[in-house]
């Protein structure tokens, strides 16, 4: 019904969401076709905040010209590792392993699936491990320390 409502607004693409399943990416891919983009590698933002995780700790912030966070890895209260980065002052917070589908290319072509997307923004990935992790996505690998999430 999203979609609908997005394409009906006049927007002519849309992206389907890392958290849905299998089952639901299908049942999308085959409504909306090629209006339906499938991210297949992204470090998934856990949530965004306004308030710096550092300034949090510590109990201070020194300004933002004298600020020298820029990750922290944090462990939470269920024992999920995670990152908090710092993008001018505000928190992002991924987990410690990206997500990827990519390994399921031939299936989502399957199913109509024709843009597939991989983002790389929140770590700070090395132009090299870009070049490399994109060959190998593109390959339909299955890269070591990622997530399917809920594609399983």
């Amino acid at each position: 019904m999203a979609a609908a409502e997005i394409l009906a607004m006049g927007m002519r693409r849309v992206t389907l969401a890392p958290e849905d399943s299998l089952a639901n990416m299908r049942s999308l891919l085959a409504e909306l076709g090629d209006r339906a983009a499938v991210l297949v590698y992204q470090d998934v933002p856990l949530f965004i905040s306004e308030t710096c995780v550092r300034a949090s700790l510590r109990g201070a912030c020194p300004g933002a010209a004298r600020c020298d966070f820029t990750e922290t890895a944090l462990v939470s209260s269920s024992g999920e590792r995670v990152r908090a980065i710092n993008r001018r002052c505000r928190s992002v917070t991924i987990g410690e392993a990206p997500f990827s589908i990519a390994h399921r290319a031939r299936e989502l072509a399957a199913w109509g699936a024709t843009r597939l997307r991989a983002d790389f923004v929140w770590r700070a990935y090395a132009p090299e491990d870009v070049r490399e992790r994109w060959r190998a996505l593109r390959g339909g690998a299955r890269l070591p320390g990622t997530h399917e999430g809920n594609a399983k």
